[in-house]
C-alpha cells in the first residue's frame, strides 16, 4: 500500500507467457523461489527463515479469516496487521549476513540478454530478485522506465518533494529492545 503523489507511468502489458504460470523451488548453488516470472535467491539460512515466517503467517491468516467471515478480498479499506503484526513488520531478519544485506547479489543491478536456448530472453536483476521476460515485454518496460524518469525529472524541477520520516524506516529501537512495541503478535488458534 502507498499513497501516490504522482503517477509517473502506467501501461498495460501483454499477458504473461505460458511458462510464467509456475511456482517452484530449486536447490542449485543456492535456493531459488520461482513465482511466475519472478525469482528470489536465498542462502539456506535466509530461506528457512523466510519459510518459517510464511508458515506462521499462513496460520494467522487462516485464523483471521475463520474469525472474520465478512472479510472480502480486494475490498478491505486498510492494512490488517495480522501474521505477526507490528512485531513482524518492525523486526529485522535474523538469518542474513546483515539484515539489509542479501547473501547473494546484495548490490547488483543488471539487465542481460540471454542466449537463445534460455527460457526467457531478458533477465533484470535487482539485488537478489530477478524478473524474466521476452524482448517484446522488455521493450514496453524499458520505455516505461524511460518515460518515468523524464516525468520524475520534470516533477522535481517544478515541485518540492521532501522525504518524510516514517516509523517503518526507523526500527533500530525495536530490534534493540525486545520489549518495545509488541502490540500485535501471532493471533493464536481459536476453536
Amino acid at each position: 500500500m502507498g499513497s501516490v503523489r504522482k503517477l509517473l507511468h502506467k501501461t498495460e502489458l501483454p499477458e504473461r507467457e505460458r511458462h510464467h504460470s509456475r511456482l517452484f523451488i530449486d536447490l542449485a548453488e543456492n535456493i531459488h523461489i520461482h513465482h511466475r516470472e519472478h525469482r528470489t535467491v536465498f542462502s539456506l539460512d535466509e530461506y528457512f527463515e523466510y519459510v518459517d515466517i510464511l508458515l506462521k503467517s499462513t496460520i494467522d491468516v487462516r485464523n483471521y479469516l475463520e474469525q472474520n467471515p465478512s472479510y472480502e478480498e480486494g475490498k478491505y479499506p486498510t492494512t490488517l496487521l495480522i501474521a505477526g503484526g507490528k512485531e513482524r513488520q518492525l523486526k529485522y531478519l535474523e538469518s542474513s549476513v546483515r539484515p539489509n544485506h542479501s547473501a547473494y547479489f546484495a548490490n547488483d543491478f543488471a539487465i542481460e540478454l540471454q542466449d537463445g536456448f534460455v527460457t526467457d530472453e531478458i533477465h533484470i536483476h535487482y539485488r537478489d530478485f530477478r524478473i524474466a521476460m521476452d524482448r517484446e515485454r522488455f521493450r514496453i518496460v524499458a520505455k516505461g522506465f524511460k518515460k518515468s524518469l523524464e516525468e520524475l525529472d520534470q516533477f522535481e524541477a517544478n515541485e518540492t518533494y521532501v522525504r518524510e520520516s516514517h516509523s517503518d524506516r526507523v526500527i533500530n529501537n525495536y530490534n534493540e529492545d525486545i520489549n518495545s512495541n509488541q502490540d500485535t503478535r501471532q493471533m493464536g488458534v481459536k476453536a
